[in-house]
């Protein structure tokens, strides 16, 4: 039997009995919280409540590479044609330096924080830390809550060493979803049914430092927008599949992404209670910037097709063909 789980989602909320029990509350809201986690469970509320948290997180990746994925015949056969005089008397794994490839059998440990803010984006940070909270409270006259609260159902970070296999999923990634403004009202609609609901306004942020390769399928395109004979006279460059093609980075922001939750919480004796939680579906439309720095490999690749093709006289439709 294959069980699913969510790495980020509700971890960040900070809830210590929603954690204790694996979120398995929704029968038993928590409180200020049951803005997220149940909406009905605001009828539990006496008076007016606030709360303020303090979340502190400890978080640590570990990350395995296995083998490098190694070519087909065809990609050899393709590859070793593009590549012309490069590769002579080397075989297909040595031409592409699968045995450079840095990621290969490698272990990599991710400790240190990042977080992305709004406003200051991606932002290294001594410690994984943030304060969240919220005010509700009771109308008892006519059997209604309302509450609102600050909270972050997704927040992660980390950095690691530029130089390390792991850079290549990422030496700088932050992940941030905070709910800032969640209206939230729970009728009593008689002693033991309850119902709930709410809307969440939220920022959404994902920023990434991150280096890449080119893929196999870059190789089969040289292959196919060149020519053998050409290549082996230009002695033109082709990028290897395991080479660095750059170094991307990108912070994307939604300061609106709109959703809302449902509940209902049926309590037919102290001892026994029902509920039910719908959360809808969040939509972040992210826009922002983003930057490339290509690798010297990239260069010399797009300089050799550029420069072979002006020397020699062949326009580039020629090659194309």
């Amino acid at each position: 039997t294959h069980a699913n789980a969510q790495l980020l989602h509700n971890v960040t909320l900070g809830n210590p009995k929603a954690l204790a029990m694996g979120n398995a509350v929704t029968a038993d809201p928590p409180g200020i919280d049951s803005i997220h986690f149940n909406p009905a469970g605001l009828s539990k509320i006496s008076g007016r409540q606030r709360q303020v948290k303090l979340l502190v997180a400890d978080m640590t990746l570990e990350t395995q590479f296995g083998e490098p994925t190694r070519p087909t015949q065809d990609e050899k056969d393709a590859f070793l044609g593009v590549s012309g005089p490069a590769c002579d008397g080397q075989t297909a794994d040595e031409c592409w330096g699968v045995d450079r490839d840095v990621a290969r059998n490698a272990s990599v440990s991710s400790a240190d924080p990042v977080l992305m803010l709004p406003f200051a984006g991606l932002v290294e940070v001594p410690v994984l830390a943030f304060p969240i909270g919220g005010v509700a409270f009771e109308d008892s006259t006519n059997g209604w809550s309302f509450g609102t609260a600050v909270y972050s159902p997704e927040g992660v970070g980390f950095s690691r060493d530029k130089d390390s296999a792991g850079a290549f999923q990422g030496y700088e990634v932050g992940v941030t979803r905070l709910t800032y403004f969640s209206p939230t009202v729970a009728i009593d609609v008689t002693d033991q049914l309850s119902v709930g609901a709410g809307i969440n306004f939220s920022y959404h942020g994902l920023g990434i430092n991150t280096l890449f390769r080119a893929p196999m399928i870059t190789s089969r395109f040289l292959s196919d927008l060149t020519n053998e004979d050409i290549n082996e006279a230009l002695g033109l460059y082709v990028i290897h599949p395991y080479d660095t093609v750059g170094d991307l980075s990108l912070e994307l922001e939604d300061y609106l992404s709109v959703g809302f939750n449902f509940g209902m919480l049926w309590e037919p004796y102290d001892w026994l209670a029902f509920g039910f939680t719908y959360k809808s579906e969040s939509t972040a439309h992210m826009s922002g910037d983003f930057k490339m720095v290509n690798s010297p490999e990239f260069q010399n690749t797009t300089n050799a097709i550029k420069g072979n093709t002006g020397t020699a006289g062949l326009p580039l439709d020629l090659i194309l063909t």
